[in-house]
This record gives structure tokens, C-alpha cells and sequence, in this order.
């Protein structure tokens, strides 16, 4: 599923993540005193992160999201599996220690293991709130 599609599908997650990067933005704008204009600080807290734009780092990165699980105590782990010679990777999502979710798929690669576990978190997320 494509990130527009995923932050679409469960707003209230979306909302959260949003929210975050945009805290972080801010906050990195105002650790950086007198470098940057006022009126640049001021035009940047005024902006909202529309899922259109969040998608566009999501895509290119889903581990983009890891911090806002963590955050709100929703942890992925992506174990590396082996096959002989061959290595693959699963995901496994964690909540405050008590629901356990994850997939029996292995995936070739970590980032489209990354990639599954995010689109559950991001449920899981949504549904928590």
C-alpha cells in the first residue's frame, strides 16, 4: 500500500504523525536560535504536514515512522531469519509489553519487512487511539 493510501486509511494515525514531525520541526527551528528569521519560524509553525507530504518520506523510508511508534510504546523489531545460506527478514510489533503481533512472511529484504510493519503499526496505531 502506498503511504498516501495508508495515512488516508486510518486518520487518526495520521493525525498523530503529523503532529509529531511537525513538534520536531518546530523544536529543532527554536534549538537553533538567531541562524534562522523569525519570520521563516513564524511560516513553518503555521504550515500543517498534510498526508501528501508525509507520504513522499514514508515511501522513500518507512523506518521515517519508528520514532512516532516508539512514542506512543508501539515497537517494531525486524529479526533477521535463516534459511541455510539464505537470509530473510520477518517483523514483529509490540505494545507495552502485553499484544504481540507480527507475520509468518519472511521478506527478502529488511525495508519491505519495514515497509509490512509499518502498515500494521499504523493500524494498530489507529485503532488504539
Amino acid at each position: 500500500m502506498k503511504a498516501v493510501e495508508l495515512l488516508e486509511a486510518y486518520p487518526k494515525a495520521a493525525n498523530v504523525i503529523g503532529e509529531f514531525y511537525h513538534g520536531k520541526m518546530v523544536s529543532s527551528l527554536e534549538n537553533d536560535g538567531d541562524i534562522i528569521p523569525e519570520d521563516f519560524k513564524e511560516m513553518i509553525k503555521s504550515q500543517e504536514f498534510d498526508n501528501e507530504y508525509l507520504a513522499k518520506f514514508i515511501d522513500s523510508n518507512p523506518r521515517f515512522l519508528f520514532d512516532v511508534f516508539d512514542a506512543n510504546d508501539i515497537f517494531i523489531q525486524t529479526p533477521l531469519h535463516w534459511k541455510g545460506e539464505d537470509a530473510t527478514f520477518g517483523y514483529t510489533i509490540e505494545s507495552t509489553g502485553t499484544d504481540t503481533m507480527g507475520s509468518s512472511d519472511t521478506y527478502p529484504y529488511r525495508d519491505i519487512a519495514e515497509k509490512f510493519a509499518v502498515e500494521k503499526a499504523t493500524e494498530y496505531l489507529n485503532d488504539k487511539l
